[in-house]
């Protein structure tokens, strides 16, 4: 960001922090709280595990029910109060919302409260802005952050508003306001066309992988399900593993050979989470595409949480979301070693869905193998026979295909092969 526009301030690290979760039932409501199908306690849980994941300290939260919007704040007057009752006992520096708050919301309540106040949205931005690492997801953080910034500029030079204008123009915040405006619009335009080449980049990447008709398996999940640890097992790569939120940003990629020997790449990518913030959606669309073209999506659960089954279908809406509710999906729960541990029941799998302990490998062998008959749906086995002396044939169809049986008599191959359809024409042109 230039350094000329005035920077977000950040959450204190180590700091004091406060969550309040409003609730409420009224569809007016709907488009301002998170969509989370969990229960209150699971819900709030949530919010203090975003807030604990930038190692502040969360010592007040509490939930209260809204009956309708009040639009200057989103909270009703009694709640504001109370709030400003609880910033003051705890000396809280910084209190979340865990809502959709507008720019005019987030600069009264802070005003009331005396303190910082951050919304859902932002709390995810700045999550992702601690973990980016590489240089194309540190510009797609500060593309989302800018695009969330935008309408929040008033903020950032309240203390020149107060100053009166003496001439036909505005007075100077007004200016400086027009300023940054123009600065970041300047610097989107910038941000999009470098994320434009990434895009463009790794579009040559996937075409080469189509040439090569190398299938992609990508992994997907809600942050923390044991995405990356899993994608070690699987291909040993010493990526970062952490018991923490959004631990993975940009998407890392590695050749891995199945049993049969076919050769894949496989992706590991962001965790998703409930109401991923559609700033976040518009800047990671380079890294979320790797997601709507692979050939299969491992979606990750946790076996280990009880709120499994909710965060599935969190991670289900950003699927659709982002254009990806219609690929080939193989559901794999993670962590059997926690969700079902010496002497407890068998944890109940779903139809169709592989169980796994990537910290102790157990069920990963039969996740490969699954992998692999999904890969060769609609592949085409075929006997063939060659001549033991044409290796020129028989090297073809082991690079091209899946020997599954072969026979050798006299001086002549018999194989059952399994091939893609395009490969078993080709075949019949050798």
């Amino acid at each position: 960001m230039p350094s000329n526009i005035a920077p977000p301030s950040k959450l204190p690290r180590g700091g004091v922090v406060g969550v309040l979760m409003p609730r409420g039932t009224e569809p007016e409501l709907a488009p301002l709280l998170p969509t989370l199908k969990r229960t209150e306690p699971q819900r709030l849980a949530e919010a203090i595990n975003l807030l604990q994941a930038l190692d502040v300290a969360v010592v007040h939260s509490e939930a209260v029910t809204l009956s309708k919007i009040t639009p200057k704040t989103l909270l009703g007057g009694g709640v504001v109060a109370r709030l400003a009752e609880a910033v003051q006992a705890h000396s809280l520096e910084v209190v979340m919302i865990d809502a959709v708050l507008s720019p005019r919301q987030q600069r009264e309540l802070e005003l009331v409260l005396q303190c910082k106040v951050v919304d859902r949205t932002g709390v995810i931005l700045e999550i992702f802005a601690s973990r980016a690492r590489t240089a194309a997801g540190k510009l797609q953080v500060e593309l989302a952050q800018l695009s969330y910034q935008q309408s929040r500029l008033v903020k950032l030079w309240s203390h020149l508003e107060r100053q009166r204008a003496t001439g036909k123009t505005g007075g100077p915040g007004e200016r400086q306001l027009e300023i940054d405006k123009r600065l970041i619009k300047a610097r989107l335009a910038k941000l999009r066309t470098e994320l434009r080449e990434v895009q463009q980049t790794r579009g040559l990447q996937r075409m080469a992988r189509v040439r090569a008709q190398t299938p992609t398996v990508a992994l997907v999940g809600y942050t923390n399900a044991g995405k990356s640890t899993l994608f070690n097992a699987l291909v040993g790569a010493g990526t970062l593993m952490a018991d923490a939120l959004f631990a993975t940003l940009d998407p890392l990629m590695r050749k891995l050979k199945l049993p049969s020997g076919l050769e894949i790449v496989l992706i590991d990518t962001v965790g998703f989470i409930a109401d991923l913030p559609h700033e976040l959606v518009e800047a990671f669309k380079a890294t979320l595409e790797e997601v709507t073209t692979a050939d299969l999506l491992l979606h990750i659960h946790d076996a280990s949480n009880p709120e499994h089954e909710a965060q599935g279908a969190d991670v289900r809406t950003v699927l659709a979301q982002i254009g990806a509710a219609d690929k080939k999906i193989l559901h794999v729960f993670n962590k059997l070693d926690v969700a079902q541990p010496e002497g407890s029941a068998t944890f109940a799998l779903p139809k169709g869905a592989v169980g796994v302990s990537a910290a102790t490998g157990e069920g990963v062998s039969q996740l490969l193998n699954r992998v692999n008959e999904l890969l060769q749906e609609g592949w085409h086995t075929l006997t063939v026979q060659v001549a033991a002396a044409d290796g020129r044939r028989l090297a073809w169809l082991h690079a091209h295909g899946d020997v599954v049986g072969q026979e050798l008599l006299d001086d002549q191959w018999t194989l059952q092969v399994k091939l893609r359809a395009s490969d078993a024409a080709a075949w019949e042109k050798l």
